[in-house]
């Protein structure tokens, strides 16, 4: 006998009859002929541990194959147009700590928060010059403080200010960007309108 199917063979006279539904179906004749029973343990109650293990995985397979990619989802979020984020509170707490840093002109606390990708000028920067440098250069820091107290609207893929760079489209003034990298907010660009 296998370790899955084992038995409790008793040798006596046959079991009486019983009211009992399942030890009337454990009570088998071992074989023809002879007056022993079987009382299996758990044979009828329970599937054998092969067919468990056989619906463990197909359960497992379904659910798998319900589970759906993080590259789909990615996907149909970048399909999707960009909400307007300006009533966000991590929205908010990012321009407040932005617009505080613009104010105190704190450099460290601007790099970290600026994207990678920074653009603060249309044109290729000279080595060497950081965004920090061409502002002080040309006295810009009015400009942005000014330009981050404007209401931001969604753009494409960022939050943008002022307004008018959506909505006119011969706007010539400085403008603002920022956008959600990683989960958190970024300052993208501040530039002058194209010339």
């Amino acid at each position: 006998m296998s370790e899955e199917n084992t038995a409790l063979i008793i040798s006596a006279t046959p079991f009486p009859a019983t009211d009992n539904p399942i030890v009337r179906q454990n009570l088998q004749p071992a074989a023809a002929g002879e007056e022993t029973a079987r009382l299996a343990t758990g044979a009828g109650l329970f599937p054998s541990a092969m067919k468990l293990r056989a619906l463990l995985l197909l359960l497992l397979v379904a659910a798998v194959a319900a589970c759906q990619a993080p590259y789909k989802k990615k996907d149909e979020a970048d399909k999707q147009p960009f909400k307007d984020q300006s009533g966000d509170q991590a929205f908010q707490a990012f321009l407040g700590r932005l617009r505080s840093a613009v104010a105190k002109k704190d450099h460290a606390m601007l790099a970290s928060m600026m994207a990678p990708d920074f653009g603060y000028r249309w044109d290729n920067p000279p080595p060497g010059e950081t965004p920090f440098i061409y502002w002080d250069q040309h006295n810009v820091w009015p400009e942005l403080a000014t330009t981050l107290r404007e209401p931001f609207v969604p753009n494409d893929r960022f939050m943008v200010a002022p307004a008018a760079v959506v909505s006119d489209p011969g706007y010539k003034g400085y403008r603002a960007g920022l956008r959600m990298i990683g989960g958190s907010w970024k300052f993208g660009y501040f530039v002058a309108s194209e010339q």
